[in-house]
């Protein structure tokens, strides 16, 4: 017996999917997606908003400016803790924090350019302040420093944010600027918004930039300090205005000291000369007294010739010595005046080194001179002129 299998054919569906055309022709140039034109566009995702605010910009800035605004951000950080504390915030308490958190020094001069970078970041003022752990009670002037954040009672980090990304925008512009006028001196020069660069010039050596400028801080107020009593007495005096009659009385005794002082000191001046002239005539001591005076009136009004030939009738004696005893030791009376000069001019004596001795042969042919000896009387005749050549004649008189 045989038994034909019967195929099992599954239930059809009531509904069948669609089938494809295989002879039709889609359009692929005009055919557009319905789901593409129908659907509106999504709006923009925040977050994506927020990661283009905060994310770091392209250009960069020189070492001097970020560290600089590494310092405004640890100062920041420091200053939200005291000023959330209701702490007053001094250069003395924020230094030694910042420079543990950045392990560099913080310095005035670091203070003073962020006063001038973002002048709207905080307020300086001096207020005189009590020191603790001194042991004693003393107030010192420093420097206050309050940051400006509005009307907010605390900074939180959104406020420190803000702060950072201003002051960055702020370093940024100056660095901009120098840029700037960096490509105006290229040869062509470049003209491009400040807005619209993203990457510096190659050539540009963004570390040359100058440094930030230095604003002015308060500085404490200049205090008298009295170092002796005096000068306290002085200062209450001046305070309080006392002119007492018993002031009045001590003012005129000291005045009349002062007097009688002088008036001692003018007797004692006058006393001195009256002891070292002691016995010598008035009328002696007054004719030295009109020769001194004649004498430095003719020196006042004496021309310049006329001083000249004083200077060299007094050195003529010392001329007249050396030539006497030039002659001695020639042993001649007659001597060509050529070699008298030249035997005064080579000693070396100090009147004939620095003075021409011609000068003095003229005058001393026409003046009596005595030597050395008193007794013995020496005359030098006048020139004479025998072949073309001076000659000086010396004549001894016993």
């Amino acid at each position: 017996m045989e038994i034909d299998p019967q195929k099992v054919f599954s239930p059809e569906k009531a509904y069948l999917s669609p089938k494809k055309e295989t002879s039709a022709r889609r359009n692929l140039i005009h055919l557009l997606s319905p789901t593409k034109n129908s659907v509106a566009a999504y709006p923009r995702s925040p977050s994506k908003t927020i990661l283009e605010g905060t994310s770091k910009p392209s250009l960069t800035l020189p070492f001097k400016y970020r560290y600089l605004a590494e310092i405004f951000r640890a100062i920041d950080t420091v200053s939200q803790i005291l000023y959330n504390r209701k702490e007053t915030i001094t250069f003395r308490k924020l230094k030694p924090a910042v420079e543990e958190m950045l392990k560099r020094n913080l310095l005035e001069k670091h203070i003073a350019q962020i006063k001038c970078a973002y002048p709207g970041a905080f307020t300086f003022t001096q207020e005189k302040l009590k020191v603790f752990g001194t042991g004693m009670k003393q107030e010192k002037w420093e420097l206050v420093i309050t940051p400006n954040i509005g009307n907010a009672e605390h900074m939180n980090s959104e406020i420190l944010l803000e702060r950072r990304r201003k002051l960055f925008n702020i370093l940024l512009d100056k660095v901009k600027d120098y840029h700037q006028e960096f490509l105006t001196t290229l040869d062509p020069p470049m003209n491009i918004a400040k807005d619209k660069i993203t990457r510096w010039h190659p050539e540009f050596d963004i570390e040359r930039v100058p440094d930030i400028d230095t604003d002015t801080l308060p500085q404490p107020p200049q205090e008298e300090k009295f170092t002796t009593g005096r000068e306290v007495l002085e200062k209450a005096k001046q305070l309080f205005n006392c002119n007492t009659r018993m002031e009045q009385a001590l003012q005129k005794l000291q005045q009349s000291k002062e007097a009688n002082a002088t008036i001692v000191k003018d007797e004692q001046s006058n006393e001195a000369p009256c002891s070292v002239l002691k016995g010598i005539p008035k009328a002696l001591l007054e004719k030295v007294r009109q020769r001194q005076a004649a004498k430095a009136l003719l020196s006042m009004t004496r021309s310049a010739d006329k001083e000249k030939e004083v200077l060299m009738y007094s050195r003529l004696p010392e001329i007249a010595r050396l030539t006497r005893n030039l002659f001695v030791s020639e042993k001649k009376g007659v001597l060509p005046l050529d070699t008298v000069v030249e035997k005064l001019e080579s000693g070396k004596c100090a009147t004939t080194a620095l003075y021409n001795v011609v000068n003095y042969t003229t005058p001393l042919m026409h003046v009596h001179t005595y030597a050395t000896n008193p007794a013995c009387n020496t005359h030098w005749d006048s020139p004479v002129a025998s072949r073309g050549r001076g000659y000086m004649q010396f004549i001894q008189i016993a």
